[in-house]
This record gives structure tokens, C-alpha cells and sequence, in this order.
């Protein structure tokens, strides 16, 4: 194995000094097939340990990770959700992007199956729906797949991730993994999207790049 790997920053990445927590937060006694089958085989190099939170809200539990990640000395969380298929290479490239914040191109579970990608402030984001780069900057993201250095969570005063109010009255609350990436960019983090490694999202129906286009294009009518 080698010692140390190149990021796409241009540093050297010293292997011996990372320590890699897969998060599952999962409240029951089972998931997908596609999710094992996409995640095992990205346990690529010893050290990396799979942390499992298993009661309480969504919020809740991916705090509980967050902290039994800290107490382990690792150095970077991957926060993982179990209904989605991860690209092959997902967890190595986000970890090779050497960045407090990066989460993989993740797609709503449900119509109109809009990328994860934000820009914007709480209460006022707009959907990214086109980009040219491989790595895109955001406003904010998901936590379906999302790569975080513990050093954000030492510098960030908990919970790190909670629901907070929507400033636009009779609105839903704003998610947890949003207002954690609201806090982050109140720190001076910046945030950002590898679009190289999409996921796929498993729901009724498969939800990737092509069904969100398909549906985007469709001729819906007013029901």
C-alpha cells in the first residue's frame, strides 16, 4: 500500500495520518442490497471503520456519528444514506479532493428528481440545474453522501446538524444537512460538489441524471 497519494489540491496526502469513518444513520434492521453492494468494496485500505447510529431523529443521528467519529481519532467522516448506490471510486476521490467539505452528485428522491446542489441563503435557495466543472462550489448539499474533515466539527459548536426555522413564514423547517452546510459557510468553509462520482438514489424508480432530465422535459400538464 503506499505511503502517501497526491490530492487533487497538488498536496501530498499522507496515508498513515487518515483515519476514515463510513456514517450510516439507520433506525432499522436493514438495508438495500444496492447500498452494501456499492459501499463494501470501497473499504480500500485498513483503518477505515463503518459507524452505525441507530435511534433517535435523522439530525440526531448524524450527530451521534459525528461524535463517535471524534472519539476514534478519525479524520474524516463520510457520511452515507441507505437508500442511495455510490460510484465505485466515491469515497476515494472525495478524500483525494483534500477538502473540509465534498459530498458526491446526489439527486432528490422524488419528483422532480432535482440535484442536491444549492446556492443561496436559508429560505431563498435556487437548484443548480447545469455546470461545467467536475468540482462544483455550492451554498449548500446533502448529507446522502458527504465527505467532512473532523476539523470543521472541532471548530463548529454543536449540535452540527439540527432542523432550524425556515425564515419564510408557513415554510417547512430547513433540513438538518442544509443548515449544517449554512453553518459551515458562516466559519469561512467553503462547500463543495464532485460531480464525478454520482450517486443513484433508489427509490420506486432509479433517480439519476437521465430520469431528472426526462422529467424536466416532460410535457406535464396542470393536474
Amino acid at each position: 500500500m503506499q505511503n502517501s497519494v497526491q490530492g487533487s489540491t497538488g498536496k501530498t496526502i499522507e496515508i498513515s495520518n487518515i483515519k476514515i469513518a463510513i456514517g450510516l444513520p439507520l433506525s432499522w434492521d436493514y438495508v438495500p442490497f444496492e447500498y452494501v453492494a456499492s459501499v463494501l468494496p470501497q473499504f480500500y485500505r485498513d483503518g477505515m471503520m463503518l459507524i452505525r447510529a441507530a435511534r433517535g431523529r435523522i439530525d440526531e443521528m448524524r450527530n451521534q456519528i459525528a461524535k463517535v467519529a471524534m472519539v476514534n481519532g478519525c479524520t474524516h467522516v463520510i457520511f452515507t444514506d441507505s437508500d442511495h448506490r455510490f460510484h465505485p471510486r466515491t469515497f476515494e476521490t472525495l478524500i483525494k479532493r483534500d477538502l473540509p467539505i465534498v459530498g458526491a452528485l446526489c439527486y432528490m428522491r422524488y419528483p422532480p428528481f432535482e440535484p442536491v446542489m444549492l446556492k443561496g441563503e436559508p429560505g431563498d435557495y435556487t437548484i443548480m440545474e447545469e455546470w461545467e466543472d467536475d468540482l462544483v462550489e455550492v451554498d449548500a448539499t446533502g448529507a446522502g453522501c458527504l465527505c467532512v474533515k473532523m476539523e470543521v466539527f472541532h471548530n463548529m459548536e454543536p449540535p452540527w446538524f439540527e432542523f432550524s426555522p425556515n425564515p419564510k413564514p408557513g415554510y417547512p423547517l430547513i433540513g438538518e444537512d442544509v443548515t449544517f452546510c449554512h453553518k459551515a459557510k458562516q466559519l469561512g468553509y467553503r462547500i463543495y460538489v464532485d460531480t464525478t462520482v454520482p450517486c443513484t438514489h433508489l427509490a420506486t424508480v432509479e433517480v439519476d441524471h437521465r430520469v431528472y432530465e426526462s422529467f424536466k422535459q416532460a410535457p406535464w400538464g396542470d393536474v
